[in-house]
């Protein structure tokens, strides 16, 4: 946070990377448009905004054969860009947003570009809505935080990392439950 690049009070995950979806005769194509300097969300912030994809639905597309078809194919597939696989794991208000996860297709690792930092659907879930930690609640509660991580937000606090300690999960599970029931 601070001065960055001639921007003032700059912080991470403004960059929005975003696609549409047309259809091109029988199938469907993501074309993208060009990034832009937007607004930010927890997980832009921390995956980082490269590896956040929105893809825009149009209206027309969203009902009748095509929309099941649309649905279907996004449900059922895993997106490849520039080697890298994106997946979704949200989608409201005529955009489906994906992920990158940590495979390739036709490509290789590279450490430089931050490629080690990339992680699993699963752990992705682990770290944002850990099902666990969120057992007693309806799943339709559950679904709801994910809209939570992509609210435009700004960071507020930044920490040390001599004063965070961390609390195994299990500990924190019993706390939970322990302090439900008290």
């Amino acid at each position: 946070m601070g001065q960055w690049k001639g921007k003032d009070h700059w912080y991470g995950g403004k960059i929005q990377q975003v696609a549409r979806v047309v259809k091109a005769g029988t199938d469907f194509k993501f074309e993208l448009e060009k990034p832009e300097i937007r607004r930010s969300h927890r997980f832009a912030r921390f995956l980082g905004s490269r590896r956040i994809l929105q893809v825009r639905v149009p209206d027309n597309l969203t009902y009748g054969k095509v929309g099941s078809e649309l649905r279907e194919l996004l449900i059922s597939s895993k997106f490849v860009l520039c080697g890298r696989v994106f997946v979704p794991f949200h989608a409201k208000e005529g955009s489906v947003c994906l992920f990158e996860t940590n495979e390739n297709i036709d490509r290789q690792t590279n450490d430089g570009d931050g490629d080690i930092h990339r992680l699993t659907l699963y752990r992705f879930v682990q770290w944002h809505n850990p099902q666990m930690l969120n057992s007693m609640q309806s799943i339709s509660k559950w679904s709801t935080r994910w809209a939570l991580g992509l609210s435009t937000s700004v960071p507020t606090i930044e920490f040390r990392s001599e004063n965070i300690f961390f609390i195994g999960i299990a500990l924190m599970y019993e706390r939970v439950n322990s302090s439900r029931w008290n």
